[in-house]
């Protein structure tokens, strides 16, 4: 691999970088189709000669004074990308959430990188080079923080650890959290990360940028909020059915909220706003206070247009949004049960004392944590997003081409959320890109490397085998169809599936399936598993106490899906490789046509992240104030709705 312009990076003196990584130019092409020079592998575009000059894909930035531009900045304009090569093949790191430390005018850039070097820097070289750095060394795999060049790597580090909070750093949470590839005790590996890292900003702690934000003097009262809002009111008259305010001010009174937490909370509010939305319009949420505490709204810029329903109607939306999570948590009591009562027909019932969860929904203002926990709460989220019930009709309504295995790209993976190995799907959708994944139930050997063609229904889902016989053994024939040439044309679909897809604002959307045709699963029990929630039992199925804290669609998809989708390699083309005779040469030419190697993979994926990150771009720059670092460090929304759960007291339950 070729290695990042490092003057790009960092300035020869070392100080810090003049122009900071603000300049770059993406090398992706735009959404719309390959530019004249792109290179196909496996049939996906994977870079070009040229570099698009608005829209999708177009990620110039501008800079003031060496420094990227902030909340100004043009719509397309993205600070911190930075190109890097691939075996030759152009394709774009960008960072994920704002230029970084290394953009700051008096950030010490050439001190940091030294003391990288010697605390978490050989951490993540012994830990994480096999995948997060260059060939041959690795896969390749972004973020390159345990790249061979600690330039490199401190880049990619600064973008993956906060040095003013160092806890709530992204590259932490992944070790002691969410289990990613530990090499011993989960959190215990993240304790020596946490270590390390706080060493490393310990040592900063004179050139990290602090907030210029005003802050109170003290509490911020209730009474102060509606003054506030009365005032704002008296400007603004507009049409107050549709004007809504949300306020900031328990979480700033809870008095552990530094100006870290509070940019994250501010941005997390627009991002739940514009996350539920079918707009083609990305809007945010207008401070009407000189603390940035209290925003206003106009329902209509997310609700009043959608694919249909209730989002079609910005009056009614908001109204089933402030009923709160009335239809979750609905499972049958017992330690050792299976029972699912999710599914829009029959989740009615209610379990818990917590529900509706409608508190801070108060008569002038909504409070943005609450805001940010009820749009992010199963029932309130398929209702708003008209999710419908199924995946065929979710397909559908967004204009997935339904024309077999060869308008999709598969990809298997090895290392799964789920109890098995997964395959990944992705094919374009009118908004953009639309991935799903198919995670067998069985726990026996991965079907797929056995059965490397995937074979479709007309409803688009891979076929898969049962998972039990009805003597309780997994059996490859049972209740399996086969024509007179013994090729599968039926059976039991004993999959989940995850779908998330692009929304015309460039964010993304999710929906969780289950069983014979993916009827959705608001709150998937026992197979797919969210690790803040636990992970799953010795036996792989999630049984017994605790098992109801289930993964919940949309609050575990967002709180692992910061950057939009996430990076993956693909063990297929690697599998076939090191079983070169198990297949003829034609199921291997024709396996090699569907599935792209890990390369092409990745690109695409970064193509997809980009659709996603210049979206955030435009939230952030102007959510984010008071600072001149504008990363976003840990999930914004997920942040919101801890919040509200901390401040409101709910209960544990399914869906909290």
């Amino acid at each position: 691999m070729t290695r990042l312009n490092q003057e790009n990076i960092q300035a020869r003196n070392g100080r810090r970088a003049v122009g900071g990584i603000a300049v770059f130019t993406a090398l992706l092409v735009a959404c719309g189709g390959a530019p004249p020079g792109a290179t196909e592998s496996r049939g996906w575009t994977v870079g070009g000669s040229q570099t698009p000059s608005s829209g999708v894909g177009a990620a110039t930035a501008t800079t003031k004074g060496g420094v990227a531009a902030g909340p100004g900045a043009a719509a397309g304009q993205r600070p911190g990308a930075v190109s890097a090569t691939m075996t030759g093949v152009a394709m774009m790191g960008a960072l994920p959430s704002g230029p970084g430390l290394m953009g700051v005018p008096n950030f010490d850039g050439q001190s940091s990188e030294q003391v990288f070097s010697q605390t978490l820097y050989p951490i993540l070289r012994q830990r994480c080079s096999k995948c997060h750095s260059e060939p041959p060394e690795g896969r390749n795999q972004m973020p390159l923080h345990a790249s061979a060049d600690v330039k490199t790597a401190h880049m990619w580090a600064l973008s993956k650890i906060n040095l003013r909070q160092v806890v709530n750093s992204k590259l932490i949470e992944r070790q002691n959290m969410e289990g990613h590839n530990c090499w011993g005790d989960c959190k215990q590996n993240g304790e020596e990360i946490r270590a390390a890292a706080q060493t490393w900003a310990d040592s900063m702690k004179a050139s990290l940028p602090v907030s210029t934000m005003m802050t109170p003097p003290g509490d911020i009262t209730e009474a102060q909020v509606l003054q506030w809002i009365m005032a704002d009111k008296a400007k603004n008259p507009g049409d107050p059915q549709f004007i809504k305010y949300a306020s900031l001010h328990r979480i700033y009174n809870a008095h552990d909220a530094s100006p870290d937490d509070m940019n994250t909370a501010r941005t997390g509010l627009s991002k739940i706003l514009n996350s539920t939305s079918y707009s083609s319009k990305l809007v945010n949420p207008v401070a009407i206070d000189e603390y940035n505490m209290v925003y206003r709204f106009d329902i209509r810029d997310y609700w009043g247009a959608g694919r249909g329903g209730r989002a079609a109607d910005a009056g009614a939306t908001w109204a089933r949004i402030i009923k709160g999570n009335f239809n979750a948590d609905d499972q049958t009591p017992g330690p050792n049960t299976f029972a699912n009562k999710d599914t829009p027909a029959n989740s009615l019932a209610k379990m818990t004392p917590t529900f509706p969860n409608i508190a801070g929904f108060y008569p002038d203002y909504v409070d943005a944590a609450q805001l940010g926990y009820s749009l992010s709460r199963p029932d309130v989220y398929a209702d708003v997003m008209s999710l419908g019930t199924n995946s065929a009709f979710l397909e559908a309504s967004l204009g997935v081409k339904q024309q077999g295995i060869d308008t999709w790209k598969f990809v298997t993976i090895d290392d799964a959320i789920t109890i098995n190995k997964r395959m990944l799907l992705r094919t374009d959708s009118s908004f953009g890109y639309f991935w799903k994944g198919v995670d067998p139930f069985g726990q026996s050997p991965f079907i797929f490397y056995d059965r490397p063609i995937p074979e479709m229904d007309g409803f688009s889902l891979v076929k898969t085998t049962p998972v039990f016989a009805t003597d309780g053994s997994y059996r490859m024939d049972n209740g399996l169809s086969v024509d007179a040439n013994g090729k599968l044309v039926g059976g039991p679909q004993a999959q989940a599936s995850e779908m998330i897809f692009s929304l015309p604002n460039g964010l993304q959307a999710y929906f969780v399936g289950g069983a014979a045709n993916q009827i959705r699963v608001d709150a998937f029990p026992f197979i797919v598993f969210d690790p803040r929630r636990g992970g799953p039992s010795p036996s792989g199925f999630r049984i017994g106490p605790g098992s109801e804290l289930r993964l919940v669609t949309p609050a575990s998809c967002m709180s692992c899906h910061m950057d939009g989708p996430n990076r993956a390699v693909d063990d297929m083309i690697t599998y076939i490789d090191a079983n070169p005779t198990k297949f003829d040469a034609a199921t291997v030419a024709r396996v090699r046509e569907l599935y792209p190697d890990t390369e092409a993979v990745g690109v695409q994926i970064e193509k997809d992240r980009t659709i996603y990150t210049k979206a955030m771009d435009t939230i952030r720059n102007t959510m984010m104030v008071g600072m001149e670092d504008k990363t976003i460090y840990r999930e914004p929304i997920e942040y919101l709705f801890l919040s509200a759960q901390k401040i409101f007291k709910y209960n544990p339950s399914a869906s909290n």
